[in-house]
C-alpha cells in the first residue's frame, strides 16, 4: 500500500514539536552543537577543499590528487551520467531494485561532481552536481520498503543515503574558493525545494518511529548508521537538537559496536562466518560521524567509554587494521581466527587516519596508514560498496 504523499510533511512536524523535548530527555554529549554551524561542513572544510583544489592544480603527485584522478573514471563522475529520479522510491533488505539503485548512485553522482567542481572550478560539474538534485527534490514523494520486505528498511536505506546527499548540497550552496574569481550559484528556488522536500523526506524517514535512537541490542549497525544520518542532516539543517541527538547516540552505541578491545560485536551475527559486511557497515558509520561532529568542533574521535584507557575508536581502528594487514585475526567473538574476506574498501578509514594524525595520535596508525596507501592504489568504482560516502581518500588522505 502507498503511502500518503504528503505523509512525511506531517511526520515531520510532528517530529520537530517532539525534538523540543529531547535536550531534556538525553543525557549532555561530549559537547554540545556549536552555537553557529561551521559551513562549508557535514565532512569537509573551506580549508579542507581549498587544500583539494592546490592539491589536484599544482601538486599531482599528493594522495588526494591521485585518488582524484582516479574518482574520475568512476562512470558516477561522468558528465554523460543521466540520473534516474523517482517519486516512490522502493527499496528492499536483501539484494537491491532499480529505484534503491537510482537513489544511491545518483546522490553519489552529485556529491562526485559536486567535488570535481571544487578541484577544478569547471562550471559543467557544478551544473551537472546541481541538476541532479534538482531532479530529485522535483519529483521525491517517499521512500518505502517493497512488499515483503521489513518495515523499517527505509529508515536504514536513508540512514546510509542521506549523509552523502546532503554533502554534496553543503558542498554546492556554501564552498567558495579562497582564491577568489566567479563562482557559480545555486538558485534559491532549487536550493529551498531540495530542503523542504528532498531533505523533508529524509527527516520524516529517519524519525518516522519518533525522535530517539536506540542501541541496537544485536544489530548495532543500524542505530550506529540513523545516528551517523542525524548528525550529518542536523549539520546541514544548523539544527542543532538533532545533532545533538546523534552525537548522544553515538556514545550510547559505541559499546554495543565495538568491544573494548576494538573488535565488532556484529561479527558473529550468522555465526557460522564472520560478518564482516555488516561489521564494516557499523565501522564506515561510526568513522564518518565521528568526522562530521569534528568539522563542528565536537571530538569523538577521542571519546573513552568509561573504563577504556583508549578511545574506543581508536582500538577498533587498530583491531581493523590487523585484520585487514594479516589477512586474518583471532576472535573472541567468533571463539577462533578468522579470515578478512571483505572485497570493498572500509570507508571512513581515511577520515579516521586524518583526524588522529592530527591529534598527534599518527605515530599508533603507522600500519593503517601503510595498509591506506596500498589501497589507494587499486580503488575503483568497483571498490567503493554502496553505503556510506565514498572515495573519502580525495578529502582526506595524506602523505604524512
Amino acid at each position: 500500500m502507498k503511502k500518503d504523499p504528503l505523509s512525511h510533511i506531517r511526520r515531520g512536524l510532528i517530529a520537530a514539536v517532539a525534538l523540543t523535548f529531547s535536550a531534556f530527555l538525553h543525557p549532555g554529549p561530549v559537547a554540545a552543537a556549536p552555537a553557529s554551524f561551521a559551513h562549508p561542513g557535514v565532512f569537509n572544510s573551506q580549508q579542507s577543499f581549498d587544500a583539494l583544489r592546490e592539491a589536484v592544480a599544482s601538486h599531482p603527485e599528493d594522495p588526494r590528487a591521485k585518488a582524484f584522478a582516479r574518482m574520475q573514471l568512476d562512470p558516477r563522475a561522468s558528465l554523460s551520467y543521466a540520473p534516474q529520479p523517482f517519486a516512490h522510491v522502493l527499496v528492499q533488505g536483501s539484494g537491491s531494485c532499480p529505484e534503491e539503485d537510482a537513489f544511491f548512485n545518483d546522490g553519489t553522482a552529485a556529491y562526485l561532481h559536486a567535488l570535481q567542481w571544487v578541484a577544478t572550478g569547471k562550471q559543467e560539474y557544478f551544473d551537472k552536481a546541481t541538476g541532479i538534485l534538482d531532479a530529485w527534490s522535483a519529483v521525491i514523494e517517499d521512500v518505502e520498503p517493497k512488499p515483503g520486505q521489513p518495515p523499517t528498511q527505509d529508515r536504514l536505506e536513508v540512514s546510509w543515503a542521506a549523509p552523502t546527499w546532503v554533502a554534496s548540497a553543503e558542498i554546492l550552496a556554501f564552498y567558495k574558493p579562497s582564491a577568489g574569481g566567479p563562482t557559480p550559484e545555486w538558485n534559491e528556488e532549487g536550493r529551498k525545494r531540495f530542503r523542504e522536500r528532498m531533505v523533508a523526506v529524509f527527516t520524516s524517514e529517519l524519525f518516522e518511529g519518533g525522535r530517539k535512537i536506540g542501541s541496537g541490542g544485536t544489530l548495532p549497525n543500524q542505530p550506529i548508521a540513523l545516528a551517523y544520518a542525524v548528525v550529518a542532516v542536523g549539520a546541514y539543517l544548523n539544527d542543532a537538537a538533532m545533532f545533538d541527538l546523534g552525537v548522544d547516540a553515538f556514545q550510547r552505541i559505541l559499546p554495543n559496536l565495538f568491544t573494548s578491545e576494538g573488535e565488532p560485536k556484529e561479527i558473529n551475527r550468522i555465526k557460522r562466518k564472520p560478518d564482516w559486511p555488516h561489521s564494516v557497515l557499523g565501522s564506515e558509520a561510526a568513522y564518518q560521524l565521528a568526522e562530521a561532529a569534528s568539522v563542528q568542533g565536537v571530538n569523538l574521535f577521542e571519546y573513552r567509554v568509561p573504563g577504556d584507557d583508549e578511545p574506543r575508536l581508536l582500538t577498533a581502528l587498530q583491531w581493523l587494521t590487523r585484520a585487514i594487514k594479516e589477512g586474518e585475526i583471532d576472535s573472541k567473538e567468533m571463539g577462533k581466527r578468522v579470515t578478512w574476506d571483505y572485497p570493498n574498501e572500509v570507508k571512513g578509514m581515511e577520515m579516521a587516519l586524518a583526524r588522529y594524525a592530527a591529534l598527534g595520535k599518527g605515530e599508533a596508525l603507522a600500519d593503517t596508514r601503510e595498509i591506506l596507501a596500498r589501497q589507494r592504489e587499486n580503488a575503483s568504482h568497483e571498490t567503493q560498496g554502496a553505503k556510506h560516502v565514498p572515495w573519502d581518500a580525495v578529502t582526506h588522505a595524506s602523505a604524512d
